[in-house]
């Protein structure tokens, strides 16, 4: 099995142009099964590098394919959680207000009988004022007459 070795050789600063960082040079080769290193050409060396920025990509992409998609499952399952939350909420504010709603009829029933009976107790304080103002007349009549009979 054969693979593509890529081995530093030196670090050198160009001359000329001090100012420039060093870098670093690459000896490209071919590391057989049996360890012992072959140089290859410029397509081969190209080829190898193009495959392993690609495979650097890939697994990059894929990397943040599966963090977008953790993040995603996440805010799903978040999702989820606050809509049964609301769900509850309403299951209870529904039942909330079926309880004040009853309530509310039973007031209101207790009030229509209130009125009623306040309208006959009216009635009938009326009906009673109008008897005992008869009887008083009455009574005084009564009386003007037991003291002429005296």
């Amino acid at each position: 099995v054969e693979r593509v070795v890529f081995t530093p050789l030196l670090l050198k600063q160009p001359a000329d142009k001090p100012g420039l960082p060093s870098r670093i040079v690459f000896k490209l080769g071919v590391r057989s099964a049996a360890g012992s290193d072959t140089l290859v050409d410029d397509e081969h060396v190209l080829l190898a590098i193009l495959q392993q920025l690609d495979k650097a990509y890939a697994d990059r992409h894929e990397t943040q394919l599966a963090s977008a998609k953790n993040e995603l499952l996440s805010s799903c399952m978040s999702f989820e959680l606050l809509a049964d939350e609301i769900r509850r909420a309403q299951t209870s504010a529904a039942s909330e207000l079926a309880r004040l709603k009853d309530q509310a009829s039973s007031s209101q029933k207790r009030l229509y009988l209130l009125e009623l009976e306040k309208e006959q107790l009216q009635a009938a304080r009326a009906s009673s004022e109008t008897l005992n103002d008869a009887l008083r007349q009455r009574v005084d009549t009564l009386a003007a007459e037991n003291r002429e009979l005296r």
